[in-house]
């Protein structure tokens, strides 16, 4: 096997890309390779003792504790993470670094390495290095940002009003450039129908803006405005089908049949906290240590509010599953997921129900070719806005680019058996009225019920759905005036 290792890297030739094309190749002397799936096995080897080394520091190190357990450096690939609960034991961490990297030969890029506070205030009250602090390592000093990228995660100094949700703010930048990159490469091989782009955005657009979310989810769904990443979303949908920034973002996702982006960052999040609990058990685990003793601090008291510090609690807040007036963790079990989405699906309906607040009779004159009689009225009739938002609770069918709404009150209108469902009856109780549908649409050519086989479709055109969009909020206006 050491004699395998060894010929794996008697030779290494790299190049470099730049702009004018690649450099010529030379040997590498230093590291492991890039890419090589043997390299993380072969640096946690090399590095194995070195927690050990760390630990020997006893009360020096200053050491995080968890659940009554030491947590010691995080280690992936050549990354390395020292943690300590105060200025004094992280500078003697470093200096411990310095002597075990020197008996093994190794270097520390100390430009490269970076010192983050992640304090209330970061010690000056504007997280910068308090008085009589300093970090050096091997005589140069360190960097003290504000902000670091672990695992493809940007961290920043922790807030007790926005947590993580500053990694989503980053992610929504490269999900934008992702977005992008893909409907230009999609627009050059002839991939233009909106199933096929909103295909797309799910295989290489949505992975990237929600990467990371059982982590940063909670803190931005407590938001009370809409998330960087979820409007990279919206504006997806509006620009597929040609729609204008007025147009709601409730209407632009029930025409294509979607579900925001936080529908899925719920569904994440259920399932990362079924599988906390079953880490709970294993003790060598650091995740199952962090759980327990957030758990600790979540029975010490407190009430299930948006602004709690205990993760699990604004965790449980989110998820609508709040623990008994006991304070007890006997309730404490994994969470059903078609419950928990069931009721993130129907909130997410009262919230779009909710009335808009009127436009003011001034700045309805300053629109053009606006009558200021209207500017009270929504842009679109209550009942055709249900219509288009009840497609969780019947069927959609895309023809020629429209999304055609066919619901079935009979037979998916219950409210004793859907949360959503009665939701929406809800509120038509409260509007004093029950109920609309939408017209029956044209079906096309396939039989009746069903929509078109895909080879028989006609390839959507400008002027098509344009028309046949026109029809459709004329039949609807005309539904909701009668």
């Amino acid at each position: 096997m050491l004699q395998a290792i060894q010929a794996m890297y008697a030779d290494v030739p790299v190049c470099v890309r730049t702009e004018e094309g690649l450099s010529g190749c030379f040997q590498s002397v230093l590291g492991v390779k890039q890419g090589c799936p043997l390299s993380p096995l072969l640096f946690g080897i090399f590095l194995d003792d070195f927690e050990g080394h760390i630990q020997q520091l006893g009360d020096a190190a200053a050491l995080p504790q968890l659940a009554g357990r030491t947590v010691p450096p995080l280690l992936f690939a050549d990354d390395m993470f020292l943690l300590s609960s105060s200025a004094s034991g992280l500078q003697a961490q470093l200096h411990a670094l310095q002597d075990y990297c020197n008996a093994k030969k190794l270097t520390v890029n100390a430009k490269k390495t970076q010192v983050m506070i992640m304090r209330p205030g970061g010690g000056s009250g504007n997280g910068k290095l308090a008085a009589g602090e300093f970090f050096e390592y091997a005589g140069l000093p360190l960097e003290v940002a504000s902000s670091t990228k672990y695992l493809g995660l940007t961290f920043s100094q922790l807030s007790k009003q926005h947590g993580f949700a500053s990694c989503a703010d980053v992610l929504a930048k490269a999900g934008r450039q992702a977005m992008f990159a893909m409907r230009r490469r999609a627009w050059e091989l002839g991939a233009c129908l909106v199933e096929q782009q909103c295909m797309l955005f799910d295989v290489f657009v949505k992975p990237v803006l929600s990467y990371g979310c059982e982590l940063w989810g909670v803190d931005v769904l407590l938001r009370p405005d809409c998330s960087s990443v979820e409007r990279v979303h919206r504006w997806f949908c509006r620009r597929v089908q040609g729609l204008p920034k007025q147009v709601t973002a409730a209407i632009s996702l029930a025409e294509l049949g979607r579900q925001p982006l936080q529908s899925f960052w719920i569904q994440q999040l259920v399932r990362f906290w079924n599988r906390l609990q079953n880490s709970a058990a294993d003790e060598d685990r650091v995740l199952g240590w962090a759980f327990k003793d957030n758990l600790e601090l979540m029975r010490e008291g407190g009430d299930l509010a948006a602004g709690s510090a205990c993760w699990s609690r604004r965790w449980l807040h989110v998820l609508q599953s709040a623990p008994p007036a006991s304070g007890t963790l006997e309730w404490l079990t994994e969470l059903d997921e078609a419950a928990v989405i069931e009721r993130a699906a129907a909130a997410y309906l009262r919230k779009c129900l909710e009335p808009k607040t009127p436009s003011t009779p001034d700045s309805a004159s300053n629109r053009p070719n606006t009558p200021a009689a209207a500017s009270s009225e929504p842009p679109f009739p209550p009942p055709r806005r249900m219509g288009w938002l009840v497609n969780s609770l019947g069927q959609h069918r895309v023809h020629d680019g429209v999304v055609y709404i066919l619901v079935d009150w009979q037979s998916s209108w219950e409210p004793e058996k859907n949360i959503a469902a009665a939701a929406l009856a809800e509120h038509w109780q409260q509007q004093g009225g029950r109920p609309h549908t939408l017209p029956q649409q044209p079906r096309g050519r396939g039989s009746r019920g069903q929509a078109d086989p895909p080879s028989q479709q006609a390839a959507p055109s400008c002027q098509a759905t344009a028309q046949l969009r026109r029809s459709a909020r004329a039949a609807a206006s005309q539904a909701a005036r009668e």
